[in-house]
């Protein structure tokens, strides 16, 4: 995978999208030391000083010369490429700065669907893929995700990451921006110097393996394994949460992911699996962990085997 960073730029998911169009089809990694326009997922912003992880992989889809159509799969297979992305935070992460998976989750590392990792209830990561193309030139509107153009347009899922590493989180209330997670870094939560370059390099391996050793089903959606691994780690699994997109809300307890990536709830009108939209703890609501009122002695068994699976 071909590496190229630099000091500073308006957003390394911007500066992917640029460096595509000389290197077509090809995985890229894109980083930088600071990100002057960063941005999050819904247009919000994202601040990124010195000491962070920003950085891109441009993850060809498959369109294109070798036949396979990612234009038809192309909505669902971002959504399952940024869980993947999150996951392979989370293993990243874990390795620099725990040791082992078991020993970040003990601590209270956590994946928030559908784009963010928490530690101990405080964001430190978020992920943001868009799909793109580098275009054939010939009018045929692939760049604009129109169509999937000939076999000279090469389609792409920008892997977007955003890791608060290695500087204090004072630097993210000094900002004066609106933030409606609470942030933190890893600096400040673990007290110790965080090496951004290992992090950097783990997180790209870690997705690099998921993404090459079978992450994925043929038709886009999470392996099983992939899934119930993601499953196991998610944030606020068991617990009562609002969903919703926009002002309109409706509330239900988490109990699990699905393939397609996503997130199911337990409501009063039975399961619901949440596509897009937005995800939150109910404030006041229990925080234990699997015994939720609302949640039926079936949901607690799921989501307390989800659990366990994380101490093995």
């Amino acid at each position: 995978m071909k590496r190229v960073t630099f000091q500073h730029v308006d957003s390394t998911n911007e500066a992917a999208k640029r460096l595509m169009r000389s290197h077509p089809g090809e995985r890229l990694l894109v980083a930088a030391h600071e990100q002057r326009a960063g941005k999050g997922r819904l247009g919000r912003s994202w601040l990124s000083p010195r000491g962070g992880v920003w950085m891109t992989i441009v993850q060809p889809t498959g369109s294109g010369e070798d036949g396979r159509d990612g234009a038809a799969r192309g909505p669902a297979l971002t959504e399952t490429v940024s869980l993947l992305a999150g996951l392979a935070v989370y293993r990243g992460i874990a390795a620099v700065c725990f040791g082992s998976g078991s020993e970040a989750f003990e601590a209270g590392l956590r994946i928030k669907w559908p784009n963010d990792v928490w530690l101990d209830g405080r964001k430190v990561a978020g992920v943001l893929c868009e799909r793109t193309a580098a275009g054939c030139g010939c009018g045929c509107g692939c760049e604009k995700g129109e169509r999937a153009g000939s076999g000279a347009c090469h389609e792409a899922v920008l892997v977007g990451i955003g890791v608060n590493a290695d500087f204090d989180d004072a630097e993210l209330t000094r900002s004066g921006e609106s933030m409606r997670a609470t942030p933190t870094t890893l600096r400040s939560a673990l007290d110790r110097r965080v090496d951004v370059l290992e992090l950097e390099g783990s997180i790209a391996e870690a997705f690099v393996s998921l993404a090459d050793g079978g992450g994925l089903e043929d038709d886009g959606s999470l392996v099983e394994t992939v899934r119930s691994e993601i499953e196991g780690r998610l944030a606020l699994l068991g617990e009562r949460a609002w969903f919703g997109v926009g002002e309109r809300r409706e509330h239900g307890v988490v109990v699990g992911l699905d393939g397609g990536g996503r997130l199911i709830l337990e409501c009063e009108g039975g399961e619901r699996a949440v596509g897009a939209g937005e995800v939150d703890r109910v404030r006041g609501a229990s925080g234990s962990g699997v015994a939720v009122e609302g949640a039926t002695n079936e949901d607690e068994g799921r989501a307390s085997r989800a659990m366990m699976e994380n101490a093995k």
